[in-house]
């Protein structure tokens, strides 16, 4: 993994980072799952980060497209895109595609 550059996220993502935190109240906004705490699954420490959950452009900051998660639903959640970093080395562009049924 490469370290994220903070900077493409805008000058005001801290506060909102603080704003997603407080809703959240430290937990996994998907499973529940504590920060600093043993996943109540995988055992590991939760440590949440702050989502882009319908929109995955960086600059899509509405309150409602993030979500605090543990690593264990961030992952999952984001699994498409490494998929397609790990085969073809590209980023995916644009919103998530939908499944067809």
């Amino acid at each position: 993994m490469t370290p994220t550059d903070m900077s493409e996220y805008g000058p005001n993502w801290p506060q909102i980072v603080a704003q997603i935190r407080a809703r959240s109240k430290n937990a996994c906004e998907w499973c529940g799952a504590r920060h600093g705490h043993p996943h109540p699954r995988t055992g590991s420490i939760v440590v949440l980060t702050t989502a882009h959950v319908y929109d995955r452009r960086k600059l899509a900051q509405d309150l409602d497209n993030l979500a605090h998660l543990c690593q264990r639903c961030h992952l999952g959640h984001d699994r498409g895109q490494h998929v397609q970093r790990w085969r073809y080395g590209v980023e995916p562009s644009g919103p998530p595609q939908q499944r067809l049924p």
